[in-house]
């Protein structure tokens, strides 16, 4: 298998992704690149926040590409993700998949993506700004397969879904703080 598959906390480089991709055997190359969009569901998008199960997620991600080159006859798998906080228009992912024809390098780009967001344990936070709620936050618990989850936080009230070791501190530090 010749896979590339990062995690990283850095800005992802697009361009060496599609440099590594390349190779004069490939006829088909498909690249997904998934970007921090401006608006969801009506509301405005202000930021995303990724955060990962680090270890988990590098070996769930070498399962999906494992399970492609045994579905596909596909030559190269390149997955990479970002941690941390983003901005509207910056890049959470890239998946690009090189292989002989271009029905192998589709399908299999797609599976990658459509797994990756099933399985690995990356958790996203999104904030959104509305008018008659203030600030909200939407949540998704990808590895444990929950639908997307919302709630406001209004005055005297402190919703607690827990995330991740550091969504359950700034969760505990809040209850804390208001309890004062």
């Amino acid at each position: 298998m010749n896979t590339q598959i990062l995690l990283s906390a850095q800005t992802l480089d697009i361009q060496s992704c599609i440099d590594w991709i390349m190779s004069p055997e490939s006829g088909g190359i498909d690249v997904f690149i998934g970007t921090v969009r401006n608006a969801t569901k009506g509301k405005k998008v202000l930021r995303l926040d990724f955060e990962a199960y680090e270890p988990m997620a590098i070996s769930e991600m070498n399962k999906i590409a494992a399970q492609a080159f045994e579905r596909w006859p596909i030559q190269k798998i390149l997955i990479h993700h970002r941690t941390g906080l983003l901005q509207v228009g910056e890049v959470p992912v890239v998946i690009a998949v090189s292989a002989a024809h271009r029905d192998a390098a589709f399908d299999a780009c797609r599976y990658i993506i459509d797994t990756l967001k099933q399985t690995v344990p990356i958790w996203k936070k999104k904030a959104l700004r509305t008018a008659m709620f203030g600030w909200q936050h939407i949540l998704r618990i990808s590895d444990l397969g929950c639908s997307i989850l919302d709630f406001s936080f209004k005055k005297n009230c402190v919703p607690l879904l827990v995330l991740s070791p550091t969504t359950l501190r700034h969760a505990i530090a809040n209850i804390y703080d208001l309890s004062r």
